[in-house]
């Protein structure tokens, strides 16, 4: 995930037309940088947050929502959560997933020793 934002609406399924500029929102964790791809930035807003409660309390990657000024409802990332699972889904699922990564063209010539490159192929 170095290097790369998170596309948000990847990440949640959403469909729709993708605005002409996309904003990119910075935050810090744990001592690096997260960047995060959205359609628009609202601006700064003190709210009450609010917990799911039981019925969406599996619902990933979200802790909590509001209620913005014009009514509507505003979910509450919760960026740690986040991240570890953009994290997670870019790893390799198993040991044939990673072989398959590892013979692919741009490894071809590594072996699963550390890097070393095999010379004898």
């Amino acid at each position: 995930m170095t290097g790369e934002a998170i596309k948000l609406r990847r990440k949640f399924c959403i469909a729709g037309t993708i605005p002409d500029i996309e904003q990119v929102v910075i935050t810090e964790l744990n001592g690096t940088r997260v960047g995060f791809v959205v359609d628009c930035v609202i601006g700064e807003h003190q709210t009450v947050i609010k917990s799911l409660g039981p019925a969406f309390k599996q619902v990933e990657d979200v802790s909590g929502a509001t209620i913005l000024d014009d009514g509507s409802v505003a979910l509450i990332l919760d960026i740690p959560q986040l991240v570890r699972s953009v994290e997670e889904e870019s790893r390799p699922k198993n040991i044939h997933a990673l072989h398959g990564a590892m013979n692919s063209s741009r490894c071809e010539n590594f072996t699963l020793n550390g890097g070393q490159k095999d010379e004898s192929k």
